[in-house]
């Protein structure tokens, strides 16, 4: 009977070793899928390079608005539906910053007061027909319809610093696989 009672103990301390390295990763795990995403934040000074998917609007503008000295004056094109394809992590849209603004501009695709998308700086005369989704983002989505917005920040050209004024454009989101 002796012999069983140091295998007992094995069994017992071997147990109690297993349990708690399943709780411990259970904790982990747990840690691992609930944290929260980063916020995405908005730059104060322009980013030197312009938004990779940049393309030329080729809207025939000539010349930019006339505004008072000290001020700016912006002209926007876009659609107000959106698709987004969860499989290739993009939006496809129109945002365009036709040649007569004098505002450099970057845009921001909110849903549910959370940035999903952000593009990089559009110059005038420039548009961007596709968003990549905020990493992880997608995970927070679902197939359906969503009422979201723009959000359109405006840079000084010659500074780079960000304007105090930003517009709000309300859109509507599609969301498929």
């Amino acid at each position: 009977m002796e012999n069983k009672t140091p295998q007992m103990q094995n069994r017992i301390i071997i147990s109690v070793l297993v349990a708690v390295i399943v709780f411990l990763l259970c904790i982990c795990a747990f840690l691992f899928l609930t944290r929260e995403e980063a916020p995405v934040l908005s730059p104060d000074i322009a980013p030197s390079k312009t938004d990779k998917y940049a393309e030329p609007m080729n809207d025939g503008s000539q010349g930019t608005m006339e505004t008072p000295e000290g001020g700016g004056a912006a002209s926007l094109a876009y659609t107000k539906n959106i698709a987004i394809d969860l499989s290739t992590e993009k939006a496809r849209m129109m945002f365009g910053n036709p040649s007569k603004s004098n505002q450099d501009i970057i845009v921001q695709l909110i849903v549910q007061d959370t940035v999903i998308a952000q593009s990089g700086l559009i110059n005038p005369g420039n548009k961007v027909t596709t968003l990549d989704l905020v990493p992880k983002i997608k995970h927070s989505l679902s197939e359906g319809t969503y009422i979201g917005k723009y959000l359109v920040l405006f840079y000084d050209r010659e500074t780079g610093e960000k304007e105090i004024v930003t517009t709000e454009i309300a859109v509507n989101i599609t969301v498929h696989e």
